[in-house]
């Protein structure tokens, strides 16, 4: 009997050891789950002390305003980062940044273009964004944003703001907005049309069916038929008498023009001129393709001087600019449309209007060869293409070969 109870006894304390062994197997399995807390900790890790960021930019009114506002935010979610904003004349903002750096100074945080990504890159002067920050852009919902900033394999930077070509129209002079190029061209027969010049603003309208004028490797990807096309559409519109090309926004502005392709950006200046007689739309297809236009995006960049902590931080503050509150608060002061939407019925006509045009844009390339070669290039061929006796084969096979010998 006794030794019937010592094995009872033994039994039940194998029993109860399962059980406790159990118990660990399904706390192990808990703490399974520990990871992904900790991933989404990293993402807004707590600083083992205070660390002051310092931002040069050029900007001034209601961008500078914007961004003013998004920093004090900022810094109310995060009271162990400062932000000190330093202006810089826009003129020499680059040219003293790189001066800097080698140096061993300059700032933390650098409010860039996209055009000096590349080459600042290249001379080692900035930080490239690690994965966390980067698949934050790459889930973007605006599709232009990514190859903007990509360059060589990997993210430069984040972008503050955006900018895209869009049409006014003053709603005095013109009932509905031309739903085509075919008839923006009908419009120009009776009233005055001004569209954006060169490359820049026409490019667009050729109708091809890549997303994309020049890949993330910096390789142009046109062909003959749509250079060809696009020189013929170009024809079209330069030979009426109603359709001018300029950047200035300033006949639209005193009510002597009917319709305007311009930029976003410039919306607050004509709301001001001609209040509710302005309406703003989508770009006209053609042919029906999509007129994409380029959208320009200015990047907020991390400088190789910043120290590993201070990374950390800038991390932190470009990961909040580009999020819902922090375009919220940057739009706020601009009236522009943000580059990221929570709720798309927060925006106004005019950003629904930009929104979707944002989503319809061509991506504009870091590459240097994208301003250095492209934009030029069709430039001069736009002009060419002007002249009525040019054979248009002709001119899109010189336009290829010239931007094949720069790739």
């Amino acid at each position: 009997m006794m030794r019937s109870s010592r094995y009872y006894i033994l039994a039940l304390v194998m029993l109860l050891f399962g059980m406790l062994l159990l118990g660990c197997e399904d706390k192990d399995e808990g703490d399974s789950q520990e990871p992904a807390r900790d991933q989404a900790a990293q993402l807004t890790p707590t600083l083992p002390f205070p660390v002051e960021l310092t931002m040069w930019h050029g900007l001034s009114g209601a961008a500078l305003d914007g961004l003013q506002q998004a920093m004090a935010r900022f810094q109310e979610d995060h009271p162990d980062i400062s932000v000190v904003l330093e202006y810089r004349v826009p003129s020499a903002l680059r040219s003293d940044f790189e001066e800097a750096v080698p140096a061993g100074g300059g700032p933390d945080v650098l409010v860039a273009e996209i055009g000096w990504i590349a080459d600042l890159a290249d001379a080692g002067y900035l930080v490239p964004l690690s994965s966390d920050v980067t698949q934050q852009v790459d889930s973007n919902a605006l599709a232009s944003l990514y190859p903007a900033l990509w360059y060589r394999d990997r993210v430069w930077g984040v972008p503050l703001s955006g900018d895209v070509l869009v049409m006014y129209t003053n709603q005095t002079m013109l009932g509905a907005p031309p739903r085509t190029v075919e008839e923006l061209r009908a419009v120009a027969e009776n009233q005055p049309v001004v569209l954006y010049p060169g490359a820049e603003g026409t490019l667009g309208l050729y109708p091809g069916t890549s997303s994309s004028v020049i890949d993330l490797d910096g390789r142009v990807i046109f062909s003959q038929l749509p250079l060809m096309d696009y020189f013929s559409t170009y024809q079209l519109l330069d030979v009426h008498q109603g359709i001018r090309f300029s950047a200035d926004a300033g006949a639209f502005s005193r009510g002597e023009v009917a319709l305007q392709v311009g930029y976003a950006s410039w919306y607050p200046q004509i709301s001001e001129a001609l209040g509710e007689d302005v309406s703003v739309h989508l770009l006209p297809p053609i042919q029906s393709v999509e007129w994409r236009p380029f959208m320009w995006v200015t990047p907020v960049v991390i400088s190789q001087n910043a120290p590993d902590i201070s990374i950390q931080a800038a991390e932190l503050l470009l990961s909040y600019l580009l999020s819902a509150q922090g375009q919220r608060f940057i739009t706020e002061q601009t009236g522009q449309a943000p580059l990221t939407v929570a709720d798309a019925d927060s925006l106004s006509p005019f950003q629904l209007v930009v929104w979707n045009q944002f989503l319809r844009a061509r991506p504009v390339s870091p590459y240097p060869v994208f301003a250095e070669v492209l934009l030029p290039t069709i430039d001069d061929a736009l002009e060419s293409a002007s002249e009525a006796d040019v054979a248009l084969d002709d001119l899109a096979s010189t336009i290829i070969e010239t931007l094949r010998a720069a790739d």
